[in-house]
């Protein structure tokens, strides 16, 4: 049985069968299911009203999924972007769901929302397997990096690299600083640039690089606060996106230069922000994932243990389907560019 019901908190879908499963979608929520949200998340940086508005404010539509069956219930916030006629789903912080047969009334939901793909990813939320809803595209296992900080981190606790690293920045006058200026982000995307230079130059593929637009939404919103480790004479040689939430920190995006690269303040960076977050209530600081050997051995040496996740991309109607309605929307743009206002 299922039911699509409307109300002031926007649209509900509800469904039930085998073991009373209930998914509930509430498309743009009102302010009030988001700090619901944020209330029972208080961990989670991808739960929160200002990563909401952020992305909003890219002309997406926030959307609160929640999964409730007899033994439990789970919530996690949803992005859904595109054109009206075919649209991506995207779950960043996909939470460990109840136990319940969840695919038929999810699958309705894809349908009635014209979702083309679905992404999923398990940020902050520690589900290490993804349910089975339908074909994936795409699907990865990974790492996330996880510094606990039910203590206020030391020196002497870090393993040998990173102490020396941090001993070495301080000698050379580093200091750490944050704020939420957006105007500060063009020394982060400086560094950010620095670091994929390496990268290239040592054989090394560095991902995509972090959207510009989206970083400033973050810094705009209160989602996301910058971190930077600053030379004597005030140049940014390392600087870091860190995601708020009231306990928890996720390090979105991180860079150095040359010579913050040389002279550890990325060290000296990561271990004061943990310091100052410790300080602001933060218990869990996740350092992202790693790509590369030299990134996991980085993250484990101040202390972070990894946690297993899995992350994947659904494909939920044909390609030939989506494809031709991602060109329908694509065509309706330009109509109404041609037929707007001049």
């Amino acid at each position: 049985m299922a039911e699509i019901r409307g109300g002031s908190d926007g649209l509900k879908l509800t469904a039930a069968g085998g073991e009373a499963t209930v998914p509930a979608v509430g498309l743009d929520p009102a302010a009030g299911e988001l700090a619901r949200l944020e209330t029972d998340q208080p961990e989670n940086p991808f739960a929160t009203r200002g990563y909401a508005r952020a992305r909003a404010s890219e002309g997406s539509r926030p959307v609160v999924l929640e999964f409730r069956s007899s033994a439990g219930r789970a919530s996690c916030l949803g992005i859904l972007s595109g054109g009206p006629l075919v649209r991506i789903l995207e779950i960043l912080s996909m939470p460990i769901l109840p136990a319940g047969d969840f695919g038929p009334p999810v699958r309705r939901l894809i349908r009635e929302q014209r979702v083309g793909l679905l992404n999923v990813f398990p940020y902050h939320s520690g589900a290490s397997r993804l349910p089975e809803w339908f074909p994936a595209e795409w699907r990865r296992q990974t790492e996330e990096f996880i510094w606990w900080l039910r203590d206020p981190p030391e020196v002497a606790a870090l393993h040998k690299s990173a102490r020396q690293g941090v001993r070495m920045a301080e000698r050379k006058g580093c200091r750490v600083v944050s704020g939420t200026d957006v105007s500060i982000l063009s020394a982060h995307e400086a560094v950010l640039a620095s670091s994929r230079e390496r990268r290239l130059a040592r054989g090394e593929t560095p991902g995509i690089a972090p959207s510009s637009a989206r970083m400033r939404a973050f810094v705009a919103q209160g989602a996301g606060v910058v971190f930077q480790s600053l030379g004597p004479d005030g140049a940014v040689h390392s600087s870091a996106l860190v995601l708020r939430s009231a306990r928890g920190a996720y390090l979105h995006s991180m860079g150095s230069s040359d010579l913050g690269f040389d002279i550890g303040a990325a060290k000296l960076l990561v271990f004061k922000t943990a310091m100052a977050l410790q300080a602001a209530g933060v218990e869990q600081f996740n350092l992202g994932s790693a790509a590369t050997p030299g990134l996991r051995l980085f993250k484990t040496q101040f202390g972070a243990v990894p946690r297993p996740v899995e992350a994947a991309v659904y494909r939920t109607m044909g390609r030939h389907t989506r494809r031709a309605l991602t060109a329908g929307d694509r065509l309706l743009r330009l109509i109404r560019r041609a037929t707007g206002p001049s």
